[in-house]
């Protein structure tokens, strides 16, 4: 290791490049990943069941189709088209 006064070796410029490098190309990665943790979890709440709280990306079953909550909902899948509780 220099000291503050020594210039660093070859080895060790080329190693803190790498280095820079490697944070540079990792961080995307970081990113996507992070957000894609940040996604709802994805469970199955059985048969649609009324004055149940579901939240974002529970699937349940109702009336043979398959719903997913895309946010905390009490709203009955398939009944209003303009609500947006379920997809």
């Amino acid at each position: 290791m220099p000291t503050a006064t020594q210039k660093p070796s070859f080895e060790e410029a080329v190693a803190d490049a790498v280095v820079e490098a490697m944070k540079r190309a990792i961080k995307p990665l970081q990113d996507r990943i992070a957000k894609l943790e940040a996604r709802p979890e994805l469970k199955y709440g059985g048969v649609y069941a009324p004055n149940v709280t579901y939240n974002a990306g529970t699937l349940v079953t109702r009336s043979g189709s398959l719903w997913i909550a895309l946010h905390e909902t009490r709203a009955t899948p398939g009944t209003d088209p303009r609500c947006g509780d379920w997809s």
